[in-house]
């Protein structure tokens, strides 16, 4: 998925106060606030709809659904169930790192159909019309207050 970017300016310009002051320590724990509260918020599911309801057989009719935390079930004439358990579990599947002390945050997924869910270039059209958000949805509304979080951090760390 493309990198969201936030950009705070004006760290160069603490460089050498926030050396000495080991800013690193507080960098890294905000932003690691900060990358779980996207985590969070990305790895909500919409609710369920029509596509993720069971079904008794129907001659002609829909058979197949997509069962969360499994994958695709059928109803079969019998009146069994069928499935295969396809589901990697995209919305426990969301990871985060923090690197270069706290200067950088990464949000990710490794969960092979993600992108077409929730990633706005490759997001499939059924996925938006049934309320998946895309990580970058999320990252531009947590912005806000990852920034109020950062902004926050430097001004303790200038005070102390």
């Amino acid at each position: 998925m493309p990198d969201v970017i936030i950009r705070i300016e004006g760290l160069e310009k603490l460089q050498g106060k926030l050396e000495a002051l080991d800013p690193h320590r507080y960098m890294s724990a905000v932003m690691a606030v900060c990358l779980a509260d996207i985590k969070d918020d990305v790895a909500v599911y919409p609710p369920a709809t029509e596509a993720n309801q069971p079904r008794s057989f129907t001659s002609g009719g829909v058979n197949r659904w997509y069962e969360r935390g499994y994958g695709s079930r059928w109803a079969r004439k019998d009146g069994s169930i069928g499935g295969s358990p396809t589901s990697e579990e995209l919305g426990r599947s969301w990871t985060t790192r923090v690197e270069r002390g706290g200067m950088r945050g990464v949000v990710g997924n490794k969960v092979s159909y993600g992108p077409f869910v929730q990633d706005e270039r490759e997001q499939a059209p059924f996925h938006k019309d049934r309320g998946w958000t895309t990580i970058q949805d999320v990252a531009k509304r947590q912005a806000p207050k990852a920034i109020r979080r950062i902004q926050e951090a430097i001004r303790k760390i200038l005070r102390s």
